[in-house]
């Protein structure tokens, strides 16, 4: 199954990106983090196209890019302004409800569809976030839905999972009707634009990122070698399965979130990660 290990190193590419995009809109506007990332992702992968060669455009590929376009660039607004608001611990976990949405997505964009066992990978995955969203300070029973209902950053990393359940199925449309390589070159064009026009027009500062420059390069290689290996997957695995995969990185950045960026709740988190993944698993499975 080589399709599982490109999915398994998309998703420790995606940890590294989690954690370079946490310490950038930390320090600079999301919008100027956005463009010269996506900047950075580009040049890699139209530098990949130079060797690879632009390939043949299947007929269902402008349709799929027209919507891949529109809901890229509202899951990574989304995305980075979660991190801007929270810990990247805690929110980057609810990302593993993005499988449990794609039941829903899948078999209307794809046609692909699993068996009744995704049931409970769902109830797994609801579990999972009600523990991820226990408040220390306030343990009743209702303090986890008191939380996501209050907690800015947890409710829009909640609209990032439904928004990537939608743009994996036609990020995958795309890649099965051009390649992996042209794929990820036009993806990260397209954020560049869109958050380059914001930049632009509202005139954003873009002094603050100059000094942070390697750890935009990084992220923007990150973006890119996590984008190729999924893309690479994506043509030959299911997509449900190949993102449930790719959702491992959620372990991984709970893990460097406290070894790097000194979050705390660090049991909590990766326990509520563990419960989200076995459910993603069960879907996994199905």
């Amino acid at each position: 199954m080589v399709w599982f290990l490109f999915a398994l190193v998309s998703a420790a590419t995606h940890a590294g990106y989690n954690v370079f995009s946490k310490q950038l809109v930390s320090k600079v506007d999301r919008y100027v983090v956005a463009a010269t990332v996506a900047g950075a992702a580009a040049v890699f992968a139209w530098a990949g196209v130079l060797l690879t060669g632009i390939p043949s455009l299947g007929p269902g590929f402008w349709p799929a890019f027209a919507v891949e376009f529109v809901m890229e660039a509202v899951a990574l607004g989304l995305y980075l302004k979660s991190l801007e608001k929270t810990d990247m611990s805690l929110a980057v976990p609810l990302l593993a409800l993005t499988p449990a949405f794609l039941l829903l997505t899948s078999p209307l964009i794809t046609g692909e569809s699993i068996s009744s066992q995704g049931v409970l990978g769902v109830g797994l995955a609801v579990v999972g976030t009600y523990v991820l969203a226990l408040d220390p300070k306030h343990k009743s029973l209702q303090s986890p839905f008191r939380r996501l209902w209050t907690d800015k950053g947890l409710r829009l990393m909640l609209l990032t999972a439904a928004a990537y359940s939608i743009t994996a199925n036609y990020y995958a449309l795309v890649v099965r009707n051009s390649s992996p390589m042209f794929t990820s070159a036009v993806i990260e064009t397209s954020a560049l634009v869109v958050f380059g026009g914001f930049v632009l027009m509202q005139r954003r500062k873009l002094e603050p990122v100059r000094a942070m420059m390697p750890t935009v390069a990084a992220s923007g290689f990150m973006a890119f070698l996590g984008g190729i290996t999924l893309s690479i997957a994506l043509q030959t695995g299911l997509t449900p399965l190949v993102i449930s995969i790719r959702r491992l990185s959620i372990p991984m950045s709970v893990l460097l979130g406290h070894r790097v960026l000194k979050e705390g709740q660090f049991r909590q988190r990766m326990l509520a990660s563990v419960i989200l993944l076995v459910g993603a698993a069960l879907i996994l499975t199905a």
